[in-house]
């Protein structure tokens, strides 16, 4: 009885550890960034889904990779205003969906959004990758971590 008791406070007391530790390298949004003068910015975030949790695309802009888009994080694009590609791909084991790209033109000072989430399909899951209005993506960032 003794024994099970000390393997039930190692066990919590690991857990904690674990959980203080991953709770200081977790930043989660607060709030959109400012749009640099001359700029514009675009958000990309992933919603969190179960489907397809561990695989993940990277994030090109205008054909240069620029950050991986893991399950629920997100990250901003500061641009020139402007038309620009943003394109959600990824190498056969990180990621094996097909590309997706959309092309997003930002005015000066103003933030575009864009969603990425997996849908199940019949014989392979899809990628939606599209426009999101500023009101729906600033309830779900809340829950999501920067992606790194």
């Amino acid at each position: 009885m003794k024994r099970r008791w000390d393997r039930l406070r190692c066990a919590v007391g690991l857990g904690v550890l674990l959980a203080a530790g991953c709770a200081g390298s977790t930043k989660f949004f607060t709030a959109l960034p400012g749009v640099p003068a001359g700029q514009s910015n675009i958000v990309v975030y992933r919603i969190k889904r179960l489907r397809a949790g561990d695989a993940y695309p990277h994030i090109y802009l205008d054909g240069e990779k620029r950050f991986p888009l893991r399950n629920a994080t997100y990250n901003v694009l500061s641009v020139r205003p402007g038309k620009h590609v943003v394109e959600a791909r990824g190498s056969i084991l990180s990621w094996g969906l097909p590309p997706e790209a959309r092309e997003v033109d930002v005015q000066p000072g103003e933030t575009a959004f864009l969603k990425l989430y997996v849908e199940p399909g019949v014989f392979r899951d899809n990628v939606v990758f599209e426009p999101a209005d500023q009101e729906a993506a600033l309830s779900v960032l809340p829950a999501l971590r920067l992606s790194r």
